[in-house]
């Protein structure tokens, strides 16, 4: 997977889960780690806590809005 990827399922997870408030910040972040925890595996660059960030706030460095 990309970058791109990985920051349109960041995107997703927040639009989804945290401003519809279906889930809370600890439950996306739970959520966010098993998902990193596989894309670790994918790409030993991944950033964990960019992707963690990116599903809390809806962007992150270097993400388009």
């Amino acid at each position: 997977m990309t970058k791109k990827d990985y920051q349109a399922i960041a995107r997703v997870i927040n639009n989804r889960f945290i401003r519809t408030e279906i889930l809370n910040n600890y439950q996306v972040a739970l959520f966010a780690d098993d998902l990193a925890e596989v894309f670790l595996s994918d790409n030993v660059l991944f950033d964990r806590v960019r992707f963690q960030e990116a599903c809390l706030t809806g962007k992150c460095k270097g993400m388009r809005a």
